[in-house]
């Protein structure tokens, strides 16, 4: 009787490897096509195609070569993708159970800048403000704070965008504060916190779904005393770019003490 034959392990995952790697590739060629050229973070999936293609033809034909390697050498290895694969596990479903969040009523609410189209809302930002409308019309006592500045590739303010945008649907002028000066996440609640009272005022946090963990977290570590956050939606097709961007973010975040 022939025994059952054994698995290659070597040649499975590089299989596997050279599949992502392909998928990452036509991930890359559909952004190009829908976001264009200058959108930077599309060339990071440039990067990982071409590293799973090369791990996967490495795994693939140079296994004899590998499995050779000290014992303890491919110990340290296998241990390093496993603890990372197990930290980029751990981030991204916190990340997901927090973009699930819904808030109740709060004194305020922060709507997060994101990128302007010359003076439009990208449509990222109006996912943003079309939660923050049906928030605001749902509380009537609710303030809100427009918060982002203006990049070098944007015509106005992004909280000059959400001020106009916000005024379009109805929403009381003096209701509004601007906050325009800021040019990251961290800097939108901390500039935004000098318009209220961190320790006593509830706050409610307006982002896309990926982005309020990281959000939230950042809010705390600066003295919110009450806030959460309101998820707003994603585009479909940017899902796998916002959450690889986002687990990046919150790395380099927790490594700044950020969060």
């Amino acid at each position: 009787m022939k025994g059952k034959k054994k698995i290659d392990w070597w040649k499975f995952f590089g299989i596997l490897l050279f599949l992502a790697g392909i998928g990452s590739f036509l991930y890359f060629i559909e952004l190009m096509l829908i976001l264009g050229p200058t959108t930077q973070f599309n060339y990071f999936w440039l990067i990982v195609s071409i590293c799973f293609a090369g791990l996967g033809i490495l795994f693939c034909f140079a296994k004899g070569g590998l499995s050779r390697l000290p014992k303890w050498l491919l110990f340290l290895m296998e241990g390093i993708v496993a603890v990372g694969c197990a930290i980029f596990i751990i981030v991204e479903s916190i990340i997901i159970l927090w973009g699930s969040q819904t808030a109740g009523k709060a004194d305020y609410v922060i709507v997060l800048g994101a990128k302007v189209n010359g003076t439009n809302p990208s449509l990222s930002l109006k996912a943003r403000l079309d939660t923050a409308v049906e928030y605001l019309l749902k509380y009537p006592e609710s303030k809100v704070i427009v918060s982002g500045g203006k990049g070098p590739d944007e015509g106005i303010s992004e909280a000059e965008c959400m001020y106009r945008y916000l005024i379009e649907k109805g929403i009381a002028p003096e209701r509004i504060v601007m906050e325009d000066q800021s040019t990251s996440t961290k800097e939108n609640l901390e500039f935004s916190g000098e318009f209220l009272d961190r320790k006593k005022d509830s706050v409610v946090l307006i982002t896309n779904d990926f982005h309020v963990f990281r959000s939230v977290r950042i809010a705390r570590k600066l003295g919110y005393t009450t806030v959460s956050g309101q998820a707003a939606p994603s585009l479909w097709y940017l899902v796998p770019t916002n959450y690889a961007r986002e687990f990046l973010a919150v790395v380099k975040d927790f490594l700044f003490g950020n969060i």
